[in-house]
């Protein structure tokens, strides 16, 4: 047996010497992609010194060729640039990428030769990843707060700081201070700062300071920018003092049973406006002859009162001041859904008061078509989903400290009305059954005038409030009033509008900014096309990027064709970062909706413009243009011009007097091409790139 196991033993290793011999003959040829100069990684630096980028230099390098008795000149080589082969490369041993803009590249090359009459090719590639590298800017002030309230007449100076890191190569940066007055209207003042002449770091971390006297009474936004990127927005509300209205400290707001009056005081008109008058209002209406500090109310019939002050100073140059408004309720108290039914049935009841959580299930929507209030008394209104629960025609509707949970499309709808209020309303999964662009809702103000205070919106879908004014002249404008505290539960679209003209809607609020936004959807159960108006209470400004259209190869002097270009919209991190995504109906919504042009100016890679030209309409028939300055599509005579597949009417005046069609450039190369709404919204740059073949 021993002989045996040795015998076998001695097969295996002598099997294993003879499998390890080398042959040196046998090694394969390879073939490496080198790089020699320039780094595959790259962050890519907006401004107008670009000299921070380096070109890329490969080299083929072949190893193993005299083991296999062959030569470099036995290979022919290609060149591949994103599975496009370079031509005019070919048979070179090197390559250059010239990198002065973002890219994502992959170099690949291919040396191919016969050996033994059987062809063989190998290969390797390197990635190029050329990525923007942003500014970061945040700005503050000692009090380190998103909205700063200060005294008329104080001493109001402030300095704000903006820390900016990241890319500082910047040549320029503004400070932008927008003033909003009474009446909702908005002027501007820029401080411009040149970053060359104040010793600016070009890494690390950068600061910049703006001191600014706030001297007039209103609503300042302060915002740095630097490039095309922007920083948080600060506010500072500048007023006349406190001004509000009370109850006595022995009544009660609400009262359920054996009705009383109640005193209601309103505190001193601030000192700094001087003599005036009083004036007391009631669910909106002026009370005559009441002008007094205090008034007693002594209604005590069944329903809701509104009551708010103003103070009309009698020196024109200051303006009237208003309190926050105060709601008194004499009510009928309802246990269950059957009793707050009957309470909605009956005429005579002008205000409801919830004992109880009440589960209304699948029931039709509530119209409330007289004054009525509901007063939740901290209680659960719950529906299993309808679409809309409360659709509300009438004046002077009013719901307080009330929960009001699931609904498809709306948890509250306001049409056509005026003096709508909600104080410490929370909202709860509302307008469910929504998509991003349907602007379902835990509020529509549709066509009114309403004002909320105190709102918490929880599991919204995509939109917090609506508000629009469709064909506002058939109807009214929308106003929103938002006092107290707005939480939006992080969802996309804060306070939205979808289909009305920027005039036609207005939001009151302090520490609100709005943004249009360029979307469209079927909207309403009809097929249309809109804006998004966005006004929201975060600190973040929104951000976009626009990518790439379909085609963006072309030969000399082709004509351009932006089909198939998107722009992603992101929104501040306090909603998650978020992304919605537009298309080219973004720029024919612009166009006809916002009546404004819109502008495609090319530039080279050193930053020099090859042109500009300006979209003035889209096609919408055959021989039909929509001009952005226009009311109704216009017919043309055949031939006028030939529309590419983005539809788009381009002009080289803002007119569109002289239609002309954009040729890219007759030089081989790569270019940007940046796109702008009117002169002053900047969507970004797209690359294209010209080629001889």
């Amino acid at each position: 047996m021993k002989k045996i196991l040795f015998f076998i033993g001695m097969l295996l290793i002598l099997v294993g010497c003879e499998e390890v011999t080398v042959d040196p003959t046998t090694r394969q040829v390879e073939v490496d992609l080198v790089v020699r100069s320039g780094d595959l990684m790259q962050f890519y630096l907006d401004s107008e010194d670009h000299g921070n980028l380096e070109d890329v230099s490969f080299e083929v390098v072949f190893k193993n060729l005299a083991e296999n008795n062959l030569t470099e000149a036995d290979f022919t080589i290609k060149w591949f640039e994103n599975e496009n082969e370079i031509t005019a490369n070919k048979n070179k041993k090197t390559y250059v990428v010239i990198v002065k803009t973002t890219m994502e590249k992959t170099i690949k090359v291919e040396a191919s030769y016969n050996k033994g009459g059987k062809s063989e090719t190998l290969r390797d590639s390197q990635n190029i990843s050329v990525s923007e590298k942003p500014t970061q800017i945040v700005i503050n002030n000692v009090y380190n707060n998103h909205i700063q309230k200060l005294l008329y007449g104080g001493s109001n100076e402030l300095t704000y700081q903006a820390t900016l890191t990241g890319n500082l190569t910047h040549k320029e940066a503004l400070w932008t201070v927008e003033y909003r007055d009474s009446k909702n209207e908005v002027t501007k003042e820029e401080f411009p700062i040149n970053l060359t002449d104040k010793g600016f770091p070009k890494e690390g971390v950068g600061y910049l300071d703006l001191d600014y006297q706030f001297d007039k009474v209103g609503e300042y936004v302060i915002q740095l920018k630097a490039g095309k990127y922007e920083s948080n927005f600060r506010f500072v509300v500048v007023g006349y003092g406190a001004f509000d209205l009370a109850i006595h400290e022995e009544d009660n707001l609400v009262q359920t049973a054996n009705f009383s009056e109640r005193r209601l005081f309103v505190g001193a008109a601030p000192e700094a406006l001087g003599e005036g008058e009083y004036r007391w209002y009631l669910n909106g209406e002026l009370l005559v002859d009441e002008n007094e500090q205090q008034l007693t109310h002594n209604d005590n019939s069944n329903g809701g009162y509104l009551y708010y002050v103003e103070f009309v100073p009698n020196n024109e140059e200051f303006e009237t001041i208003k309190t926050e408004p105060l709601l008194i309720v004499n009510g009928l108290v309802v246990n269950d859904l059957e009793e707050f039914n009957n309470a909605l049935g009956d005429e005579e009841v002008g205000a409801i008061v919830l004992a109880n959580d009440i589960d209304y299930g699948s029931g039709s929507r509530i119209e409330i078509k007289r004054p009525l209030t509901i007063y939740g008394n901290n209680k659960e209104f719950k529906t299993s989903g309808i679409d809309i629960i409360f659709n509300i025609t009438s004046d002077n509707v009013y719901f307080s400290n009330i929960t009001i949970s699931e609904s498809r499309k709306y948890s509250v709808h306001y049409y056509n009305v005026s003096n709508g209020y909600l104080e410490n309303v929370s909202f709860v999964n509302p307008g469910k059954g929504g998509s991003m662009t349907s602007l379902s809702a835990a509020l529509y103000v549709h066509s009114s005038e309403v004002t909320i205070k105190n709102t918490a919106i929880s599991g919204a879908s995509n939109t917090g409030i609506r508000i629009d004014s469709p064909g506002a002249a058939e109807t009214k404008k929308s106003i929103l009033t938002i006092l107290g505290t707005f939480d939006h539960g992080g969802t996309f679209l804060p306070v939205a509008s979808g289909n009305s003209k920027r005039e036609n809607v207005e939001v009151w609020s302090e520490g609100f900014v709005d943004f249009s936004i360029p979307l469209q959807a079927s909207l309403d159960g009809e097929d249309g096309e809109f804006a998004i108006i966005r006004w929201s209470n975060e600190e973040e400004a929104v951000s976009w990027t626009l990518n790439q259209p379909t085609n963006w190869e072309y030969l000399p002097n082709e004509y351009l064709d932006v089909e198939g270009i998107t722009i992603d919209v992101r929104l501040g991190e306090l909603l998650g970062g978020g992304s919605i995504q537009g298309d080219l109906e973004m720029v024919y919504i612009f166009l006809d909706m916002f009546k404004q042009y819109g502008t495609i100016e090319i530039f080279n890679l050193d930053n020099e413009s090859l042109g500009r030209y300006y979209v003035v309409g889209y096609q919408t028939g055959e021989n039909s243009v929509k001009y952005y300055n226009r009311t109704s599509s216009v017919e043309v005579p055949e031939d006028y011009y030939v529309f590419g597949l983005d539809k788009l009417l381009y002009s080289s005046d803002t007119e569109g007097e002289t239609p002309v069609k954009i040729k890219v450039p007759a030089i081989a190369g790569e270019y940007r091409v940046r796109i702008t709404v009117g002169d002053v919204l900047d969507l970004g740059y797209f690359t294209l790139e010209v080629t001889n073949e």
